[in-house]
């Protein structure tokens, strides 16, 4: 694929019901939209980031929904899922749990047919947000689970399907002059085994301390890395159960993995950044990519991790992208 000459797509921006396109473009000096994977440790949302030059214009609302589209075959939505929530699962199907969910944030759901009546037994929902919640869910079963494109995705990692049920995209990328790309060299071993028998790290969970105003840390295992909870606790009561929730979700993900008898995979991986064409506006997380004439090493096939647009007023849109296998 040999990208010559900027590729110049137009874009639309509606916040809830409001087109704010027109303004948005006036004053714009760049946005960039990533579309981030959901499979690791510490799942990030997708993001959306538009800089502006205006001292008057009016943002939108915080928490409002945002719909950005590039035509002509790109769109995406943007959900705001902040709010954390306590509640206890009991004795309810990945399927059901996952639906319930989707539909509180108003998406439809997309559910891998062999997940879909899985029982995970009891949950705690504690001081968590929705996607925290079901992206501790998806780790148990070696699974994705993010909000995307109207609907709310839980499928096995590989499945080459998006949230509609089509095969996703697959391209060919071959690199030009403004092409820049790195590849390490270097593989990273891993196997369910491996991961049950080392060790997990620090849990860090803060929480305040109502006798002397102060925040303070409660913490699970050792060694690293070390992850925190991302917010504060009122009480260490409420510290001490996040910590339980932590402990029987790390003993469900090892039961799961002892019962799965998977051959040691070895991980790659490889950035690519070049202008945009309308192919490469097509490709998401999961997505298939061979990469030729970069190097007798990288060039092979991948699977997408995650990617990122970046539209600049006069200087067309560029596409950068996290590729692992």
């Amino acid at each position: 694929m040999n990208n010559v000459n900027p590729y110049l797509p137009t874009f639309s921006l509606i916040a809830e019901d409001k087109n704010i396109t027109h303004e948005v473009a006036k004053y714009l000096t760049d946005l960039t939209f990533i579309d981030y994977g959901a499979t690791g440790e510490d799942p990030q949302s997708d993001k959306l980031t538009i800089n502006l030059v205006s001292p008057t214009m009016m943002l939108p609302a915080k928490g409002a929904k945002l719909k950005l589209a590039v035509p002509s075959s790109n769109a995406i939505h943007t959900h705001n899922m902040p709010s954390q929530k306590t509640r206890s699962w009991d004795n309810i199907s990945v399927g059901e749990i996952v639906r319930t969910i989707a539909a509180e944030n108003g998406l439809l759901s997309s559910i891998s047919p062999e997940l879909n009546n899985q029982m995970p037994g009891h949950l705690d929902q504690f001081y968590e947000n929705d996607a925290e919640f079901l992206a501790k869910l998806a780790r148990q079963y070696d699974a994705i689970s993010k909000a995307t494109g109207g609907y709310w995705v839980f499928m096995v990692q590989g499945s080459g399907k998006s949230a509609s049920g089509k095969d996703l995209p697959a391209v060919t990328i071959t690199p030009d002059g403004k092409t820049s790309w790195q590849f390490p060299h270097r593989s990273k071993a891993r196997s369910p085994s491996a991961a049950v028998a080392g060790n997990k790290g620090t849990y860090v969970v803060l929480y305040n301390d109502a006798e002397t105003n102060e925040t303070k840390e409660l913490k699970y295992g050792s060694g690293d890395p070390t992850t925190t909870s991302g917010r504060t606790l009122p009480n260490l009561a409420a510290a001490e159960q996040l910590i339980r929730s932590h402990q029987q979700t790390e003993a469900r993900i090892t039961a799961n993995a002892r019962q799965t008898k998977t051959k040691p995979e070895h991980l790659m991986f490889m950035s690519i950044a070049q202008p945009a064409t309308p192919e490469l506006l097509a490709l998401m997380p999961e997505s298939s990519v061979t990469t030729e004439g970069f190097d007798p090493q990288a060039d092979r096939s991948w699977i997408v991790d995650n990617i990122a647009f970046s539209l600049s007023p006069g200087k067309g849109m560029s596409v950068s992208m996290e590729l692992k296998r």
